[in-house]
């Protein structure tokens, strides 16, 4: 135990004492344990398994076996992990950039898009023009922050357009069409192009998919982030069928978003259509699961990588790669999902993490 006393002194020095209490306060009133209890096994938990107090509420951390608290990935685990299966200089040189990016896997995209840096004001209006509408995203940024659906009809000249997307204060590196979704996506939620989260890892026998999620928006948001209110639910990797219900952050008033990254509710169906969210069928999955085990080989230095895939009539097309894959999602637990977290995936796919 002496050797867990540092460890536990800067775990108090560099969390916050006050949300630290508030979630072993929601904790215990959640397990129906004392709050002390909860403290001292939230300390057990960060010295044992690098497992932080969101983790520990976010996962029901107080609810598992040792085995199955083993075998969840937590925030120190998943940081350590993407060092080790990632490199830092492609990471950031391929995947940091929207404009990098598009280059290097621009036959995964199906869409038409424009680099703005390289772009005149005519081609900017000569893109535009033909559509009507463009999505306009940061150079550099995550978690659907700064997107925007521009359209050309809100402003009262064309000078004022082009100069909206040459802001520096947005910070817009590409504008690239407008998607439209598959009929069966829109009918669960036609605000945003919804799209699945399919993580790979590039394994010694090639790439694998770990796990998928299929995101949903909702609340009239024109993107699909949980963090924005969406919903994401657990997908049967080999028929695409979602396994249960949809999981979103709880509301939260204090947070920089409105929504808890700590805890979540879950929903049965989808609040806005009533559409069912278990046993959903997402189309053309498998030919999704394709696509992105093709693009994992692109850069096999980088070969942790989460996906996000959106669905077009025309058939499954890569948004964006995230070479450092939130571990948080996959590990949410419901009754239909194991108890058993990505660790396990890992193992699965014959990655030892030691």
């Amino acid at each position: 135990m002496s050797d867990d006393i540092p460890y536990i002194l800067r775990v108090l020095k560099y969390a916050s004492p006050e949300k630290f209490m508030t979630c072993a306060r929601a904790c215990a009133r959640e397990s129906g344990k004392h709050t002390a209890a909860i403290v001292a096994d939230m300390l057990v938990c960060a010295r044992l398994y690098g497992a932080g107090y969101n983790d520990y509420q976010l996962f029901r951390f107080w609810d598992l076996t040792a085995d199955e608290r083993e075998s969840h990935m937590t925030r120190l685990r998943n940081q350590a992990f993407v060092d080790r299966m990632n490199d830092l200089r492609a990471r950031r040189e391929i995947f940091g950039r929207k404009t990098h990016f598009y280059q290097r896997f621009d036959s995964y995209l199906g869409r038409a898009w424009l680099k703005l840096a390289n772009a005149s004001a005519d081609d900017l209006l000569e893109f535009v023009s033909e559509r009507g509408v463009v999505v306009a995203k940061p150079d550099v940024g995550l978690g659907g922050h700064g997107i925007e659906i521009v359209r050309l009809e809100d402003f009262d000249t064309h000078a004022a357009f082009v100069d909206y997307l040459r802001s520096e204060s947005k910070g817009f590196g590409v504008i690239e069409e407008l998607l439209v979704q598959h009929a069966d996506l829109s009918c669960v939620y036609p605000a945003a192009v919804n799209t699945i989260r399919m993580t790979t890892i590039v394994a010694e026998d090639g790439p694998k998919l770990l796990y998928a999620l299929m995101k949903f928006g909702a609340h009239g948001a024109e993107v699909d982030n949980v963090g924005s209110g969406g919903y994401a639910c657990h997908v049967d990797c080999t028929t695409g069928a979602i396994m249960g219900p949809g999981h979103a952050c709880a509301p939260d008033d204090s947070a920089e978003e409105g929504f808890s990254d700590a805890a979540t509710v879950l929903a049965d169906a989808h609040p806005q259509t009533g559409v069912v969210f278990r046993d959903f069928v997402i189309p053309c999955f498998c030919e999704a699961r394709e696509l992105v085990l093709r693009a994992a080989n692109e850069c096999p230095e980088v070969a942790y990588v989460g996906w996000d895939v959106a669905v077009t009539p025309k058939g499954p097309v890569v948004i964006e790669g995230n070479p450092l894959p939130g571990y948080d999602l996959p590990q949410l637990p419901d009754k239909y999902w194991p108890r058993r977290g990505l660790v396990g995936m890992l193992r699965d796919a014959g990655i030892d993490l030691a």
